[in-house]
């Protein structure tokens, strides 16, 4: 079944930023459509939470899967407290930074994945055990700062595995 790939970008990023770009590209080959949000005017967290339930009313939550980098991670989360959609990937997400809780207990009974680098210099690595632990998500850990520049082609095919799962 055709899902739309919701994007939430990071809060130094925009909605067509690197990672963006590489993994709409997947996501469109493989017959899903796509949206990437753009919040650069909305610099707190949670006015990019309420943008995001405001388009999700759009939508139909069994069709949507949220991608996340960074704050973009946080608020999918934070959505998808409310609002569960088919699945969730997120790279490096700020959850439990000050300022970025999350509620408890966070189950969130979908699909989801984590990659993380461990030489991530905003969000530490350890902020995504801890959520894995807690949602019981899939955490990957792999060699890459909080940018994964370095990993784009192992994020690429992670990505494609993801999708391949949830379809």
């Amino acid at each position: 079944m055709t899902k739309t790939v919701i994007f939430s970008h990071g809060k130094e990023s925009g909605p067509n930023g690197t990672k963006i770009q590489l993994l709409s590209e997947v996501a469109l080959r493989k017959g899903h459509t796509v949206r990437s949000i753009d919040y650069r005017k909305c610099k707190d967290a949670a006015a990019r939470v309420g943008l995001l339930k405001e388009i999700l009313e759009e939508y139909d939550a069994a069709s949507v899967i949220f991608v996340g980098s960074s704050m973009g991670g946080y608020v999918s989360l934070m959505a998808a407290h409310t609002y569960l959609p088919a699945a969730m990937f997120l790279m490096c997400p700020a959850a439990y930074l000050p300022g970025y809780d999350l509620p408890e207990p966070l189950r969130y009974p979908g699909n989801m994945e984590i990659i993380h680098g461990y030489e991530d210099e905003i969000v530490p690595y350890e902020h995504s055990i801890r959520l894995s632990k807690d949602s019981g998500a899939v955490l990957t850990l792999l060699r890459a700062d909080h940018r994964l520049s370095q990993i784009h082609g192992q994020l690429n095919k992670r990505f494609e595995c993801f999708l391949s799962g949830v379809e």
